[in-house]
């Protein structure tokens, strides 16, 4: 129960009733101070037996947008005091520990898992906010099997919106099942214990709660007796081939098993007996096994390579699947030791470890891609190292180092990275490929004369492009374990030191995302590491889809980003790595401040526009400076992710600046009904603002979450970026930059990029291009790299036959000022680029 007084607005009254369950709560990484401001909150914190005593050491949190901001204990007395808040609108959240009376929390703020609790209005000065605990009720009883009583461990589902989706694990030892207190509601409880299998409340032996269920109630207790049968099996042997005909049973080797249904909480691992035999008890449903052992390659059930393409296994109620076997394939090994281009007059290495990553050659078309195991890491100067087994085959190896220069100048210290490739390694089966000493050298090193300070990139917010590097993909287990990302559930992944990404300094990395294989609709989330989700999505996909999006992403702890799946289904992502900005202040004219994405713009909720769609060829002016942390004054450009929602027609949006004509360019393509995003790159107009134009005869709801913004003046800094406005400089339909013909099936263009559309021609280290292909005839990828290099093991923009898609590209400017863009499919399509703006690669005078 909730009674707010004070001098803000009174908005509602309401009771709400939530679990005790602290581990659910999102509790964040580091405690961000109140903000600045001149309301303050308190109130006391009672029981709902005890108002006039109060609860002690109850935990009041503040949250504000979706975000925390604070929170504080109440005294002995019950009370607590909240000073230096912003006056605005709040979510407030209590909860409770270890109540002898039963105490269960009273909740707001919906992303907790509980109902929604009216927002609570602070008005300046003091406001007060007091809050009632109610009581709980309890579920004891027994759970057996064979009639004696077993350790298992319970799962209570809540079968109403009491807390929607939230449950509850308990253990149940030789006594039986006694839970904490639980907010009063029907409950489905699903038992499981090692060999015995699952069995719900109603006697049915699923994995998912069904009825009828048990009901709780305020201050009683509430018994239940279950049953549990054996559980299934699934047995086989492991062998080796010998490669002359025979093969050997596998002792030792380690057989690993996920459950398709909960792979995050259902997996574990054996190892086979002498005999090469085990057996996997108490599995009831559906698996995929994965098998290895020392010197030979990894395999999944079926004999697949991938986990994609494994067999699943199925075992019902207390059935027995035996003959589940496997032969293991001898691997070869590849050796070497990393070391750095000497450097004469320089002190000790500062470098004393490199990342080393694999790649495979497909002979068929002659491309090499990343391979399981990735690699690792490697120690500078280091003995020998032997990496593997790999399958027999042709292979390419680079490592990536960074070294610490500051002893020729004094003014800084500076990151620099060293790379080295080795290609051409034939690896085969049973043996070890010695390739020895691999010597890593950088761009930015003259081994004869000492690194000029002018060439290196320095400040704080400047970008450095790279050539595209891979850094993650789940479907081969670079970056991350070979499997799919399951519903809710995030991954890590590391971004300094690898790629070309120095180990440190980095402030936010400029990444393409992919997601493939999903199985169901929804959206990912890029964020630092270590930070709470914010309310923003980088990329919107469909079940089955295969869509890319360019994202700037801060870096957060331990040099790392976390890519989130907010779908009910499972997926698998890619990240290719194009640039990445140094950390620090931005102070120099085209700096990039990098934020935390912050929603700007829905117009299904009214927020940054009316509460309604865009018409058809209507615009809406989008504020963007002193909005979601962007500054008041003195911005150029902003980087925004544009989401199109539920369009009535097809067709595209302009992004531009306000107060000037509409240019003959798009930034965001879609198809009736698609929900489709974009990163876009836009220069403000009057009154900081953007203009997005629906160039369509249908109406479409628009959503913008802002991700950083250049800062104004003349660019002239190494790094630096110049906004542009949006000016097309490839149209393959109309032989604009190119010949009028569509791209050929994997075929390349070289596109003159310098000296066109705004471009210089000379001091460009990358360019901002909105790349869209359209008229495919058949599926595939297209991929944009300097021109005069190799083709990287990366893509920029997925699509499917008959798509119109696009998607943003930072792209390094290769020989010529060019950058060259492959269609990697069987088919023909068209080729539409307009830029954006630029980076530096040298200082440059101003005037």
């Amino acid at each position: 129960m909730v009674r707010t007084r004070g001098r803000g607005r009174l908005l509602a009254t309401v009771t709400v009733i939530a679990s005790l369950l602290s581990a659910a709560i999102a509790v964040p990484a580091s405690h961000a101070s109140a903000a600045d401001g001149t309301a303050s909150l308190s109130g006391t914190v009672d029981g709902y037996d005890s108002p006039a005593y109060g609860v002690s050491n109850a935990t009041v949190w503040v949250y504000r947008d979706g975000a925390f901001v604070t929170n504080t204990n109440s005294d002995h007395r019950g009370a607590y005091t909240i000073a230096g808040l912003a006056p605005g609108e709040y979510d407030i959240l209590t909860t409770y520990c270890c109540s002898a009376k039963a105490y269960i929390s009273e909740w707001g703020d919906d992303t907790h898992g509980a109902t929604q609790l009216a927002p609570t209005v602070l008005a300046e000065g003091q406001n007060t906010l007091d809050i009632v605990l109610d009581a709980g009720g309890y579920i004891t009883g027994t759970v057996t099997g064979a009639g004696k009583n077993v350790h298992a461990t319970m799962t209570l589902v809540p079968l109403e919106p009491i807390i929607p989706g939230l449950e509850r694990r308990a253990w149940v030892g030789p006594d039986g099942l006694s839970t904490d207190p639980l907010p009063p509601g029907r409950y489905g409880i699903i038992a499981a214990a090692g060999g015995w299998l699952t069995e719900d409340h109603n006697g049915v032996k699923t994995t998912t709660p069904t009825e009828p269920a048990i009901v709780v109630e305020r201050g009683a207790t509430t018994s239940v007796a279950i049953e549990l049968d054996p559980a299934g099996q699934i047995s086989g042997t492991v062998y080796i081939d010998n490669r002359d005909g025979t093969r050997s049973p596998a002792a030792g080797a380690r057989v690993g098993w996920t459950n398709l249904a909960d792979y995050n909480n259902r997996w574990g691992s054996i190892v086979t007996d002498e005999n090469g035999e085990y057996a996997i008890r108490g599995v009831n449903g559906q698996y995929v096994l994965s098998y290895s052992a020392d010197e030979t390659l990894p395999e999944y059930s079926g004999g697949s390579r991938t986990e994609e393409d494994a067999q699943v296994v199925t075992v019902r109620d207390n059935e027995i699947v035996d003959g589940i076997d496997a032969t293991l394939d001898i691997g070869g090994r590849i050796a070497l030791r990393t070391t750095l281009a000497s450097r004469p007059g320089r002190p000790p290495v500062y470098a004393d470890t490199s990342h080393i990553e694999f790649a495979r050659l497909d002979e068929t078309t002659g491309r090499y891609t990343l391979v399981d195991p990735p690699g690792g890491r490697g120690s500078i100067d280091s003995p020998l190292t032997a990496y593997g087994p790999f399958t027999p085959g042709t292979y390419r190896v680079t490592a990536y180092a960074n070294d610490y220069i500051g002893a020729f100048f004094d003014w800084a210290t500076v990151i620099v990275p060293y790379t080295a490739t080795v290609s051409d390694i034939s690896v085969t089966a049973g043996s070890t490929t010695t390739i020895g000493a691999v010597t890593l050298t950088t761009d930015y090193y003259d081994p004869v004369h000492p690194p000029d300070p002018e060439a290196l990139p320095r400040d704080a917010g400047s970008f450095l492009s790279l050539a595209p590097a891979r850094l993650l993909d789940t479907r081969v287990g670079t970056g991350a374990p070979a499997i799919a990302v399951g519903p809710g559930k995030s991954v890590d992944v590391q971004v300094t030191g690898r790629g070309g990404v120095p180990g440190s300094g980095v402030g936010a990395a400029v990444v393409n995302l992919t997601v493939t294989g999903a199985t169901a609709g929804g959206f990912l989330t890029a964020g630092p590491t270590g930070q709470p989700q914010p309310n923003a999505s980088n990329l919107n996909f469909g079940a089955g889809q295969t869509v890319a999006n360019l994202s700037s992403v801060k870096v957060g702890a331990e040099g790392k980003i976390t890519l989130t799946n907010n779908s009910a289904g499972t997926l698998h992502v890619i990240a290719d790595i194009a640039g990445y900005h140094p950390s620090g202040v931005p102070s120099a004219p085209g700096t990039f401040e990098t934020l935390r994405p912050k929603r700007i713009l829905d117009t299904r909720e009214g927020i940054g526009a009316d509460w309604v769609p865009v018409p058809a060829h209507g615009s809406v002016d989008l504020e963007v400076t002193g909005r979601g942390a962007v500054a008041w004054s003195g911005v150029s450009a902003v980087v925004l992710n544009v989401t199109a929602v539920s369009p009535t027609a097809a067709g595209f949006f302009t992004v531009y600046p306000t107060g000037t004509a509409q240019p003959a360019a798009s930034n965001l393509n879609f198809e009736r009904g698609q929900t489709v995003p974009n990163l876009v790159t836009a220069k403000l107009g009057e009154g900081g603002r953007v203009r997005l134009t629906n160039n369509s005869a249908g109406s479409v709801h628009l959503l913008a979450d802002v991700a950083g913004y250049y800062l104004d003046g003349e660019p002239a800094t190494k790094g630096a970026f110049a906004a542009l406005e949006p000016t097309r400089v490839l149209d393959t339909r109309v032989g604009n930059g190119a010949s009028r013909v569509a791209v050929g099936a994997n075929q390349t263009i070289d596109l003159q990029v310098t000296g066109r559309g705004g471009v210089p021609a000379s001091d460009v280290s990358s360019v901002v291009m909105n790349l869209t292909v359209t008229g495919p005839t058949a599926n595939g990828f297209l991929t944009a790299y300097p021109s005069g290099t190799s083709r990287p093991t990366a893509s920029n923009l997925n699509f499917t036959a008959g798509q119109t898609l696009p998607n943003l590209v930072t792209v390094k400017v290769g020989d010529g000022g060019k950058v060259s863009l492959t269609n990697s499919s069987a088919g023909t399509v068209h080729l539409i680029a307009d830029v954006a703006g630029y980076h530096l690669s040298a200082d440059r005078p101003l005037g």
